[in-house]
C-alpha cells in the first residue's frame, strides 16, 4: 500500500512537473507573439528575436560565422533563428518548473529574457525611440503569465487541485498559446503589410548609363546543364548577411556622408546621387566561404557612380589607407583606398541586371568592390 502511494505521489509530481513546463511554454509564446506585434507596429527591427539574433552574430568570433555559412549557406540565418528558438523552448519549460518549485524563481529567469531584449534593442546602430518596448512587453507579459498559470497548480488552503482544477488549467495554458500564435500571424502580417518600401522600388525608374557596359557576346552562355549562366538572375544571387531583418530603406531619407581624413566633408542626397553620371559594370562577387563549384558566388550587371569620384571630391588625405563604410543596420567593413580609387570601377550601385536593387541585396544603395570577397561590398 505505502509503494503504491509513493508511485501515485511520484507519478503525480511529474505530472504536475510537465504542466507547470507547458506554463511556461504558453507564457513565454504569449509574449513573444505579442513583442512580434508591437515590434511590427512601432519598429520592426526591435524584434526580441532579431535583436538578440544580431547580437550573438556581432559577438560570435570569424570561425563560428565561417562554420555556419560553410554547414547552412544561404539558410545560415534560418538556422540561427531555429537555435533560438530551442533554447527559449527549454529555459521556458525550465522556468515554468523552477517557478512551482519556488514562487518567483521561473518569474525572474523569464523577466531577465525581456531585460536583454530591451538591452539588445537599445545598443543596435540606429535604435530608435521605441526599440525598448517590445522587449518590455515580453518581459512583462511572460512573468504575468507565468506566475497566473503556476498560481492554478498550487495547492489552496491546503487542498491539491482536483481534476476540474486541473482540466481549467489546461484550458488556460491552450488560451493563452492560442492566443500567442493569433499575435504573432497577426504581427507577421502588420509586418509585410507596412513594407511600403517594395511600392517605392517598383515605382523606381533607373537612370539611363553614361558609360555602358558591353553586351554580353553570344558565344559566352555554353548552354551546358548545370553549368551557371554567365549573368546570374536576381533571384538567385547569393545572399550571406548579418541583417536578420533586411533594412527597409525610403530613397527620400538616404544619403551619404563621407568625413574624416578628407579636405572637405561632403554629403549627397538619393536626388543628387542620380544625377550624377551612372556607369555599367560587370561583376563577380563569391563569398569568402564559397568552394571550388559552390553556389556563393553570382555576376551581375550592375549601374552606379564610381565611389573615386566621390572620394576626389571629398579629397583624401595622403596618409589614409582604408575607407570604412557603415550600413545603414550598422554593419561595418574597411576597404583599401587603391581598391576604390583604381580603375576596377567600384560603384555606389543602384541598380542589378536593369533593375532597382533588390531590397535584399541592399536598395536603395550598395557598395559593389571589385576583385575583393563578397562581404567588403555588404555596405
Amino acid at each position: 500500500m505505502t509503494n503504491a502511494m509513493h508511485a501515485t505521489r511520484g507519478e503525480e509530481t511529474r505530472r504536475d512537473a510537465l504542466r507547470a513546463a507547458a506554463a511556461g511554454l504558453s507564457a513565454s509564446f504569449l509574449a513573444v507573439g505579442l513583442a512580434e506585434l508591437v515590434a511590427a507596429v512601432v519598429e520592426p527591427s526591435a524584434s526580441p528575436f532579431a535583436v538578440i539574433g544580431s547580437g550573438l552574430i556581432d559577438l560570435a568570433p570569424s570561425w563560428a560565422k565561417d562554420t555556419a555559412i560553410a554547414l547552412f549557406g544561404t539558410g545560415d540565418k534560418a538556422a540561427l533563428i531555429t537555435g533560438i528558438a530551442v533554447v527559449l523552448v527549454v529555459v521556458a519549460a525550465v522556468a515554468g518548473i523552477l517557478e512551482r518549485r519556488r514562487s518567483g524563481l521561473g518569474a525572474v529567469i523569464l523577466g531577465a529574457l525581456g531585460v536583454l531584449a530591451v538591452v539588445a534593442a537599445m545598443i543596435r546602430p540606429g535604435a530608435g525611440p521605441f526599440a525598448w518596448l517590445p522587449g518590455l512587453i515580453a518581459g512583462l507579459v511572460a512573468v504575468i503569465t507565468l506566475r497566473l498559470l503556476v498560481a492554478r497548480l498550487r495547492p489552496v488552503a491546503g487542498l491539491q487541485p482536483d481534476g476540474e482544477d486541473r482540466r481549467r488549467f489546461l484550458l488556460w495554458t491552450a488560451g493563452v498559446a492560442a492566443a500567442g500564435a493569433v499575435a504573432l500571424i497577426v504581427g507577421n502580417v502588420a509586418r509585410g503589410a507596412s513594407r511600403s518600401i517594395e511600392a517605392v522600388r517598383d515605382a523606381l525608374r533607373l537612370p539611363s548609363a553614361a558609360r555602358a557596359a558591353a553586351a554580353v557576346p553570344a558565344g559566352a552562355e555554353l548552354g551546358i546543364r548545370g553549368l551557371a549562366s554567365v549573368v546570374t538572375p536576381n533571384a538567385e544571387f547569393y545572399r550571406i548577411d548579418t541583417a536578420l531583418i533586411v533594412p527597409q530603406v525610403d530613397p527620400a531619407d538616404w544619403s551619404l556622408r563621407i568625413h574624416g581624413m578628407v579636405d572637405r566633408e561632403i554629403e549627397i542626397t538619393w536626388d543628387e546621387l542620380l544625377a550624377m553620371p551612372m556607369q555599367e559594370s560587370d561583376v563577380t562577387l563569391a563569398c569568402v566561404s564559397n568552394e571550388v563549384g559552390g553556389s556563393l558566388i553570382g555576376n551581375a550587371r550592375w549601374l552606379g557612380l564610381p565611389v573615386r569620384a566621390l572620394l576626389a571630391r571629398a579629397g583624401v588625405d595622403r596618409d589614409a589607407d582604408m575607407v570604412l563604410s557603415t550600413s545603414a543596420d550598422g554593419f561595418t567593413a574597411s576597404t583599401p583606398i587603391e581598391a576604390l580609387t583604381d580603375d576596377r570601377d567600384a560603384l555606389l550601385a543602384i541598380g542589378m541586371n536593369g533593375e532597382p536593387l533588390p531590397i535584399e541585396h541592399g536598395f536603395p544603395v550598395r557598395m559593389v568592390v571589385p576583385g575583393l570577397y563578397g562581404y567588403v561590398s555588404a555596405t
